[in-house]
């Protein structure tokens, strides 16, 4: 079997470091195999073959001749490889993993909070209907500051994130694009959840006698505030996947930049 025709039926994603074996093939296959490898970001390290031990076979006389003899020479070596190489290895292996672990456990603290939803709305919409509207407010306020801070996207997490991965809160802070993960005032929440007049109590707001000229006080609709609840949970998720997907790539690349290959062919 060719070279080329090895390649196309190795299953590259199977290994991360080649043995190749010094014999068996000529120098020029063994250079286009170890070069398509080392392309495809694997390891690879040269085992003695036959004339290595050959070789030594000579070289040591009739001592051993009963015995099967291996490629001593490359055991060393082949152990000193293993022992410096295999941390690299796992720190590659956590960092190709670290994308999928970070949107399983955002996912999963998304569905955890969206269970805590209903709850919240009806504490929010319960104080508004009780004439206690800046109550209900500051309340649906602080469970949004609390999301954020659930999601790491308040000021304290992301300083922490920076520090972790070498990114600058800047570009972490870029990535955020929910709007009511951009802390908003309370006025644009009541205009984001107030129950809008209806149109008997709109016409008599314009009376001045019998409807006092006035609006009625403005009550949360339980409708919209459930649905921006849900908003602000969804959105952020997919912030706090951004952000962290973000500093990830990031703590990836310095690694690959400064990494050292143990492995002695490549």
């Amino acid at each position: 079997m060719s070279v080329e025709q090895y390649l196309q039926n190795l299953q590259s994603e199977a290994c991360d470091v080649y043995l190749i074996l010094g014999s068996g093939m000529d120098n020029s296959s063994r250079a286009i195999l170890v070069e398509a490898l080392v392309a495809a970001g694997k390891h690879c390290m040269l085992i003695g073959g036959e004339g290595d031990r050959r070789h030594k076979h000579e070289a040591n006389g009739q001592e051993g001749g009963s015995k099967k003899c291996h490629a001593g020479t490359d055991l060393p070596g082949l152990r000193v490889a293993l022992e410096k190489g295999a941390p690299q290895l796992v720190r590659e292996r956590l960092l190709h993993a670290i994308p999928t672990i970070i949107v399983q456990l955002v996912r999963r603290e998304r569905r955890r909070l969206m269970m805590g939803i209903y709850d919240i709305c009806l504490d929010v919409c319960a104080k508004s209907s009780q004439g206690h509207l800046q109550d209900a407010l500051a309340t649906l306020s602080s469970k949004l500051s609390s999301l954020r801070a659930r999601f790491g996207l308040d000021e304290d997490s992301l300083t922490l994130i920076s520090q972790v991965t070498g990114c600058s809160p800047e570009d972490l802070r870029a990535e955020i694009q929910c709007p009511l993960a951009q802390d908003p005032s309370e006025d644009q929440l009541l205009q984001l959840t107030s129950q809008p007049l209806s149109l008997t109590e709109l016409v008599w707001s314009y009376v001045p006698r019998w409807g006092g000229g006035e609006e009625s006080s403005s009550k949360l609709s339980a409708d919209r505030t459930y649905r921006l609840l849900v908003e602000a949970v969804w959105g952020m998720a997919e912030d706090a996947e951004r952000v962290l997907l973000h500093g990830c790539t990031n703590q990836k690349v310095a690694k690959e930049r400064t990494a050292f290959c143990h492995w002695p062919c490549v």
